[in-house]
């Protein structure tokens, strides 16, 4: 049953992917035509081009994994995947199109090119979305479920994601914390298994590979939980010294290539922003002085990449110390924190305050996305009771990050904010980053129609 599912399941997710593809090429066609035949591309002929393209669209897809059994992927993974073999194909078509000398691809339409882009792109996502509701509509309603034993001496916070989330297709049916070959066998015999999950780092390898046999003759699936050497080994650059192979470890992705291309993001996304917020920019610099004594603008050291000292910048939201007195550094409600003006609550309430440190990250102090920087005294505060708290500084610290979109801001768990933090570290990528940026606008536009209290990011 459970492979009748997934196999139905990507067979709409293939007609999808390439209906997306199909809208994105007509839209274009008759934006660019607007009602008329182009010359040399009359509708018919057009026609037969989109229709022996989608063989190809489709393998280009399935070489990005979006139709892959075991590791289905799904939400912004899937997005994203399908995003990158989206712009591989029109690569592969712009190229296509230069190699075939003929008069037809000579006067292909260059908007059609980027009508067609835009439009795919847009349906693409749609589709997408579509699929991940359908995906998650079926997983509440029990179609798709598959049953997995864990493999756990401990393990409490996956075994509480594993037991209370009904959206990620897994029904947990079993821990097992010893003699766990003989207790796989017991519990399959009870309730057929779709899948294990190995998170013992205890595990030698004579039991792991017992098990891995066992799985693969009983067509079970059989996942494991990486150890902190098998994460670290992801990012390694590889040497020799002396003639002797050496691996060397990175912190992080972004210590190589990855530094350029996130900065190349920051300066693309965030130059076009400035300047189409500039007229907000000038209307709170008149505001703010008006409202309360003081500049508009207000400047705190924070601590930056490598531990580095820098300045963030907001739009002064409280009035200045020398009005009001406190012996507060946070406050957990802000409607009844007095250190605030009146217009200062507002601009908190629509993140208008944090607007000055896009200039902070145009001049290449912080990033649009990385740990939420802090202040010197927190962090050496921090930095004794954690011990993995400096790790956070390997990147530029940013205006948004892992942990805020995760409700991670203001009063929260420190400990629990290290953890997103890291992870964001260790598995840095522009598609990541993207995501971040998305749920980061989604999370301001609900904030905008709730109308509620904000906390401080």
């Amino acid at each position: 049953m459970l492979r009748k599912f997934n196999f139905y399941y990507l067979i709409l997710a293939a007609l999808v992917d390439l209906t997306a593809v199909t809208l994105g090429l007509i839209f274009a066609y008759f934006l660019r035509a607007e009602g008329t035949d182009l010359y040399y591309w009359p509708i018919v002929t057009y026609w037969r081009l989109v229709a022996y393209s989608l063989p190809v669209w489709l393998i280009i897809f399935a070489n990005q994994g979006l139709y892959n059994l075991r590791t289905l992927p799904s939400g912004w993974n899937a997005f994203s995947r399908a995003l990158i073999g989206l712009f591989s194909g029109w690569g592969l078509a712009i190229v296509g199109l230069y190699l075939w000398k003929s008069p037809e691809a000579q006067a292909f339409p260059r908007l059609i090119i980027l009508y067609g882009l835009l439009f795919s792109s847009l349906f693409l996502g749609v589709g997408r979305l579509a699929l991940t509701v359908i995906l998650r509509v079926c997983y509440l309603c029990g179609l798709g479920v598959c049953n997995l034993a864990l493999l756990s001496k401990n393990g409490a916070s996956l075994i509480n994601e594993l037991s209370h989330s009904r959206t990620n297709g897994l029904r947990l049916v079993g821990i097992i914390r010893s003699d766990h070959l003989n207790q796989l066998k017991k519990l399959h015999s009870e309730t057929p298994l779709a899948q294990i999950l190995v998170a013992d780092p205890d595990l030698g390898e004579k039991k792991l590979l017992e098990m891995i046999d066992w799985c693969e003759n009983h067509q079970i699936s059989f996942g494991l939980v990486p150890s902190i050497f098998s994460v670290r080994s992801t990012n390694v650059d590889a040497g020799t010294l002396g003639g002797v192979p050496v691996m060397y470890f990175l912190r992080s992705p972004l210590e190589t290539w990855g530094r350029v291309y996130k900065r190349a993001l920051d300066l693309l996304l965030c130059a076009p922003a400035i300047i189409l917020l500039s007229p907000i920019y000038l209307l709170f610099l008149i505001l703010v002085p008006l409202s309360s004594r003081g500049s508009a603008i207000y400047r705190q050291p924070r601590v930056g990449q490598d531990g580095s000292l820098f300045f963030v910048h907001k739009f002064r939201s409280m009035y200045l110390e020398d009005e009001r007195k406190t012996k507060h550094d946070w406050s957990g409600d802000e409607s009844t924190d007095s250190r605030i003006t009146p217009l200062g609550h507002f601009m908190r309430r629509t993140y208008i305050d944090e607007l000055p440190q896009l200039w902070d990250i145009f001049l290449g102090k912080m990033s649009l996305v990385g740990p939420r920087p802090e202040q010197p005294k927190y962090v050496e505060k921090f930095s004794h009771e954690i011990p993995e708290y400096l790790r956070r500084h390997y990147v530029k610290t940013g205006l948004t990050g892992w942990a805020q979109v995760n409700g991670l801001r203001g009063d929260t768990s420190i400990s629990e904010r290290i953890k997103y933090d890291l992870y964001y570290i260790e598995n840095w990528s522009i598609w990541f980053d993207l995501r971040i940026i998305f749920a980061t606008l989604l999370m301001f536009g609900r904030q905008l129609l709730s109308g509620g209290k904000k906390p401080s990011l």
